[in-house]
């Protein structure tokens, strides 16, 4: 495995797969999210803002 590659550990893991893979695994481990649209407080429906408050606590 990547340890017996030398003494540069991480050289060692990160040249086992092509760098399109590794950005893909990151990726996944990292949970990056794609970017959402800024959301217009002042434009919101108490209904509207009751949900994002549920979904800002965990409750929905």
């Amino acid at each position: 495995m990547g340890h017996s590659q030398g003494n540069d550990v991480t050289s060692g893991y990160q040249d086992m797969y092509p760098l399109e893979i590794r950005f893909r695994n990151n990726s996944k481990l990292l949970n990056i999210k794609k970017e959402e649209e800024p959301i217009d407080i002042d434009s919101l429906t108490p209904e509207q803002m009751k949900e994002m408050l549920k979904k800002m606590m965990g409750q929905q």
